[in-house]
């Protein structure tokens, strides 16, 4: 399991009650003012924010936490600090991924640093460490499948203004090459959290698979690094064995992030 996400093995023994039974689970071991908070920000009634307080604390914190991650474990943040002027080590990109993180720890934070440095330079090389990644860093096959659309960004918002994300996830977002759509997404949560309000806020993502698609049981299990917080998940299907199963499986692969997702049947 990597960022809180399933290896491919274990989707394939995922069941809808299991999937009910490990969410459950996991909202009953948070306390009422913790519970509450999550239903208050998923369903736009107060979002979650980080105090400048609790930045304040974390980042002054950043160092230490860096240096007792194993030089092993940190490769491509080491060949970041030989980059003159790297981004990476700017106090606003500390505090973009900071408050990307639903649940914060200082240990969190740092192996999120790090492992974007991993990320960004598995799906782009180490341009990624010099600077943001921009459209042009893009092969014209990868810009192709972005004008297809199965993953864009609503003109509108909800009702706290929050950005909303919709996923087709058809039967040709499923035969993109898993790299194009890692790539796609993490550009797409990279310029939202450009806006202040996105990242002090987060966004709110929808799923939305539509009966006339073919899906599959077994998709594949894509590792997305979220450097905007998801704020909320709703997965909308139609309310059938087949598609509900698939509703679950698409819900474990939020990782740290499936409190946040709730599934919507009956389209």
């Amino acid at each position: 399991m990597r960022y809180g996400i399933p290896a491919e093995s274990d989707v394939a023994h995922i069941d809808e009650k299991m999937v009910d039974k490990l969410l459950a689970e996991e909202m009953l071991s948070l306390d009422m003012k913790e519970r509450t908070a999550i239903e208050e920000e998923i369903h736009g009634i107060q979002p979650f924010l980080f105090t400048p307080e609790m930045e304040a604390e974390a980042l002054s914190g950043f160092d230490d936490g860096i240096k007792r991650i194993p030089a092993e474990q940190k490769t491509m943040y080491l060949r970041s600090l030989e980059i003159p002027d790297s981004y990476i080590h700017s106090k606003s990109f500390r505090l973009r991924i900071l408050r990307s993180i639903s649940s914060f720890t200082l240990d969190l934070l740092c192996r999120k640093v790090v492992d974007y440095c991993d990320y960004v330079v598995d799906l782009f090389g180490e341009i990624g460490l010099k600077r943001p990644i921009r459209l042009s860093d893009f092969s014209r096959e990868d810009l192709q499948l972005f004008r297809l659309g199965r993953s864009q960004f609503l003109p509108f918002g909800d009702r706290l203004g929050r950005r909303i994300l919709a996923f087709f996830p058809d039967e040709v977002y499923e035969t993109f090459p898993a790299k194009s759509k890692n790539r796609i997404y993490f550009y797409g949560s990279w310029v939202a959290s450009n806006d202040d309000s996105c990242q002090r806020q987060g966004i709110v993502m929808i799923w939305w698979i539509d009966k006339t698609f073919k899906i599959s049981l077994k998709p594949k299990v894509e590792t997305l690094l979220h450097t905007v917080r998801l704020a909320a998940v709703h997965i909308c299907m139609p309310d059938t064995p087949l598609f509900r199963l698939r509703g679950a499986v698409s819900a474990m692969l939020f990782g740290r992030h499936r409190m946040a997702v709730r599934r919507h049947t009956g389209m």
